[in-house]
Protein backbone atom coordinates (compact mmCIF):
# COMPACT_ATOMS: atom_id res chain seq x y z
CA UNK A 1 0.00 0.00 0.00
CA UNK A 2 1.53 3.38 -1.13
CA UNK A 3 1.33 6.23 1.30
CA UNK A 4 -0.26 4.44 4.39
CA UNK A 5 0.44 5.48 7.33
CA UNK A 6 3.32 3.90 9.91
CA UNK A 7 1.90 2.47 12.99
CA UNK A 8 3.29 4.64 15.62
CA UNK A 9 4.76 2.27 17.59
CA UNK A 10 7.23 1.97 14.63
CA UNK A 11 7.97 5.55 14.29
CA UNK A 12 8.81 5.98 17.91
CA UNK A 13 12.51 4.46 18.26
CA UNK A 14 13.88 5.99 14.93
CA UNK A 15 16.61 7.56 15.05
CA UNK A 16 16.97 11.11 13.80
CA UNK A 17 20.49 10.65 12.15
CA UNK A 18 18.76 7.87 9.76
CA UNK A 19 20.13 4.62 11.25
CA UNK A 20 17.80 2.07 12.26
CA UNK A 21 16.80 1.87 15.83
CA UNK A 22 18.46 -1.80 15.91
CA UNK A 23 21.83 -0.30 14.95
CA UNK A 24 21.55 2.14 17.87
CA UNK A 25 20.50 -0.98 20.40
CA UNK A 26 23.50 -2.65 18.98
CA UNK A 27 26.03 -0.50 19.20
CA UNK A 28 24.76 0.02 22.64
CA UNK A 29 24.88 -3.96 23.63
CA UNK A 30 28.91 -3.46 21.92
CA UNK A 31 29.39 -0.65 24.50
CA UNK A 32 28.67 -2.45 27.90
CA UNK A 33 30.19 -5.97 26.35
CA UNK A 34 33.27 -5.86 28.47
CA UNK A 35 34.44 -8.22 31.06
CA UNK A 36 32.60 -6.99 34.43
CA UNK A 37 34.53 -9.44 36.60
CA UNK A 38 37.41 -7.16 35.61
CA UNK A 39 36.13 -3.99 35.86
CA UNK A 40 34.57 -4.98 39.10
CA UNK A 41 37.97 -6.09 40.65
CA UNK A 42 39.63 -2.46 39.10
CA UNK A 43 36.96 -0.40 40.86
CA UNK A 44 37.36 -2.10 44.36
CA UNK A 45 41.13 -2.07 44.14
CA UNK A 46 40.55 1.84 43.20
CA UNK A 47 38.48 2.45 46.07
CA UNK A 48 41.24 0.37 48.24
CA UNK A 49 43.84 2.76 46.82
CA UNK A 50 42.06 5.62 48.18
CA UNK A 51 41.61 4.33 51.71
CA UNK A 52 45.02 3.24 51.71
CA UNK A 53 45.93 6.92 50.65
CA UNK A 54 44.03 8.18 53.27
CA UNK A 55 45.13 6.02 55.92
CA UNK A 56 48.81 6.84 55.15
CA UNK A 57 48.61 10.89 54.24
CA UNK A 58 45.88 12.08 56.36
CA UNK A 59 47.82 13.63 59.40
CA UNK A 60 50.57 14.75 57.16
CA UNK A 61 47.99 16.33 54.45
CA UNK A 62 46.03 18.03 57.58
CA UNK A 63 49.21 19.41 58.64
CA UNK A 64 50.54 20.96 55.63
CA UNK A 65 47.40 21.76 53.65
CA UNK A 66 44.77 21.97 56.10
CA UNK A 67 42.57 19.36 54.49
CA UNK A 68 43.07 15.65 55.61
CA UNK A 69 41.17 14.75 51.81
CA UNK A 70 44.04 16.92 50.29
CA UNK A 71 45.99 13.59 48.50
CA UNK A 72 42.93 11.59 48.07
CA UNK A 73 41.14 14.64 46.24
CA UNK A 74 43.88 14.89 43.97
CA UNK A 75 44.46 10.52 43.42
CA UNK A 76 40.36 10.92 43.21
CA UNK A 77 40.58 13.30 39.84
CA UNK A 78 43.77 11.34 38.43
CA UNK A 79 41.61 8.41 38.85
CA UNK A 80 38.49 9.85 36.92
CA UNK A 81 40.72 11.17 34.23
CA UNK A 82 42.56 8.21 33.92
CA UNK A 83 38.85 6.07 33.56
CA UNK A 84 38.02 8.78 31.20
CA UNK A 85 40.93 8.73 28.70
CA UNK A 86 40.55 5.22 28.90
CA UNK A 87 37.54 4.72 28.16
CA UNK A 88 37.90 7.35 25.03
CA UNK A 89 40.55 4.99 23.68
CA UNK A 90 38.54 2.10 23.93
CA UNK A 91 36.42 3.49 20.91
CA UNK A 92 39.47 3.25 19.07
CA UNK A 93 39.95 1.10 16.66
CA UNK A 94 43.19 -1.33 17.12
CA UNK A 95 44.35 -0.69 13.72
CA UNK A 96 44.40 3.33 14.01
CA UNK A 97 46.35 2.46 17.16
CA UNK A 98 48.51 0.01 15.17
CA UNK A 99 49.41 2.78 12.53
CA UNK A 100 50.40 5.14 15.21
CA UNK A 101 51.91 2.89 17.61
CA UNK A 102 55.50 4.92 16.86
CA UNK A 103 53.93 8.33 17.65
CA UNK A 104 52.28 6.79 20.98
CA UNK A 105 55.98 5.01 22.00
CA UNK A 106 57.75 8.53 21.73
CA UNK A 107 54.63 10.26 23.48
CA UNK A 108 55.37 8.05 26.32
CA UNK A 109 59.02 8.18 26.58
CA UNK A 110 58.07 12.65 26.79
CA UNK A 111 55.85 11.60 29.20
CA UNK A 112 58.30 9.19 31.63
CA UNK A 113 61.20 11.94 30.89
CA UNK A 114 58.71 14.92 31.93
CA UNK A 115 58.98 13.71 35.86
CA UNK A 116 62.90 14.24 35.81
CA UNK A 117 61.47 18.17 35.43
CA UNK A 118 61.33 19.71 38.39
CA UNK A 119 57.84 21.47 39.25
CA UNK A 120 56.23 19.48 36.91
CA UNK A 121 57.60 15.55 37.74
Amino acid sequence: MKGAATPLSENLFLPRDGRRAEDRYAAAKRFFDFDKPLAAAAVLLSAIGLVFIYSASSYSADLQFGDSFHYVKTQAVALVLGVAAMLSVSFVRPETIAKRAWLLHAAGIVALAAVFIPGLG
